[in-house]
């Protein structure tokens, strides 16, 4: 079972910060457990730091672990909502295509949006992806990384 945990982009200088999400008085926020694994069952808030975020930032860990490549060293990173992925798989004739999307969540699941390298667009299943491609590759994400998302959806 995945453990339910978000990031956001905080308001007051932008930093990524990632923890549990809740809306207080009309605002989105992202609670930090200051003592990381205590009080696990207690639902008392008193050891949190509450930090205000960027509603449209917000994204829901996907409970999978992809690659992230910085300069020659990759590594496996936690997979959110809003990150963009690039990845390969087979289309209908065995033919493997590369595709870059962005990860979203809609109806109980989480998707990837995006096109292949022939400029066809698709909306693929991202456990279905995780399962026939095990190279996938966090390339961006839609905050950070605006011209690639804007280029992927404009496709």
């Amino acid at each position: 079972m995945r453990g339910i945990n978000f990031r956001g982009k905080t308001k007051i200088n932008g930093d990524w910060i990632h923890g549990y999400y809740a809306e207080l008085d009309g605002d989105s926020v992202i609670m930090v457990d200051l003592e990381k694994g205590k009080n696990k069952d207690d639902h008392d808030v008193v050891n949190h730091a509450f930090y205000r975020v960027i509603p449209e930032t917000v994204g829901q860990f996907t409970g999978e672990e992809v690659w992230l490549r910085s300069g020659v060293l990759k590594e496996k990173v936690k997979l959110f909502e809003w990150d963009n992925i690039s990845f390969c798989i087979p289309d209908r004739v065995g033919n493997l295509l590369s595709h870059v999307g962005t990860v979203y969540w809609c109806n109980c699941c989480f998707w990837i949006d995006c096109t292949d390298t022939e400029g066809e667009e698709g909306i693929y299943g991202l456990s279905s992806v995780i399962i026939q491609d095990d190279n996938v590759e966090i390339v961006g994400n839609s905050h950070d990384n605006l011209e690639l998302w804007e280029a992927i959806n404009e496709s």
